[in-house]
């Protein structure tokens, strides 16, 4: 475990360049990227088209995980509050975002064969995605549940301090935050198929109570006496740093770094309410209107 000894004060150079604790991230994000460049390179071989934008993002994403877990920023994030918290922020919200709308599962199900070897795998898919499981987990109230309960169900209990204490419980609190900001965000925004989905300005009102839960949240930790994940945050606190301002830090990180992507998914859900609501409308008097699909294919 890193003790306060091992950290210099940080600068562009050890927070970029440094290396972390582990080659895990680096791995998986290696992987992830040769995965959707390869499904990629399959579409266009057939002569099949995929939006350039929809790269961008995901490979975009996958360079947000990299900022905040696989570099020297990563060791921070190990013994300062406000270091794992603009990581618990970039996981949580930032990244799920950009890898939802990446479309990785329509691609995914573009690029498998309907026969043949890998038909199994693509057949397998479509059996979760239509799965009563992912329709209970891709409910809105239990995305919600989800996303709220691990600020307050991680923060103001013990289960802080035990997960801090070591490397394992690092990884599953970045894992933890990666796959419910992504399941929350996917329901919001995302593109690809999957179970029924709220109506977009359902999804929009639901923006309004998570972010006043989590509005509260920051104001709290910023502002509490208490020092969370106590005693081991004090224990391998580096000398060059207080506890209580790196927590009042923290607690504005919280605040600060969830306006962008909570406005970014706001405005996206208006914009497909007024693509609904423009597809409801008949072209011509007496036209049918037709309800539209309840999950579209990522264009």
């Amino acid at each position: 475990m890193t003790t306060h000894a091992d950290l210099p004060r940080p600068t562009w150079h050890n927070v970029l360049l440094g290396t972390p604790d582990h080659s895990l991230w680096l791995v998986v994000c290696a992987v992830a990227a040769v995965a959707y460049l390869a499904a990629v390179y399959r579409l266009h071989r057939r002569g099949d088209h995929w939006p350039v934008r929809r790269t961008a993002l995901w490979l975009t994403g996958l360079v947000t995980i990299y900022l905040v877990c696989g570099n020297g920023f990563a060791r921070y994030a190990m013994v300062l509050f406000s270091a794992h918290m603009a990581q618990h922020m970039m996981l949580n919200m930032y990244t799920p975002i950009l890898l939802a709308l990446g479309a990785p599962v329509t691609l995914t199900l573009r690029a498998l064969p309907a026969r043949g070897n890998l038909a199994g795998v693509r057949r397998g898919l479509v059996r979760v995605l239509h799965s009563r499981a992912l329709a209970v987990l891709s409910s809105m109230p239990v995305a919600v549940v989800l996303f709220v309960v691990s600020l307050f169900g991680l923060y103001f209990t013990p289960l802080f301090a035990v997960l801090m204490s070591s490397t394992a419980g690092h990884v599953g609190m970045q894992v933890h935050f990666l796959i419910t900001g992504y399941l929350f965000f996917w329901i919001l925004v995302g593109p690809d198929p999957g179970p029924r989905r709220p109506p977009p300005m359902v999804r929009f009102l639901a923006i309004l109570p998570v972010g006043a839960m989590h509005a509260l949240f920051a104001v709290t930790v910023a502002f509490a006496h208490h020092i969370f994940g106590e005693p081991f945050i004090s224990e391998v606190r580096p000398h060059w740093s207080s506890v209580q301002w790196d927590q009042t830090l923290g607690g504005g990180i919280a605040g600060g770094f969830a306006e962008l992507p909570m406005g970014t998914v706001a405005v996206l859900c208006l914009l497909q309410w007024w693509n609904a609501a423009e597809a409801r409308m008949p072209s011509t008097p007496g036209e049918l209107v037709v309800d539209p699909p309840s999950s579209t294919r990522a264009r």
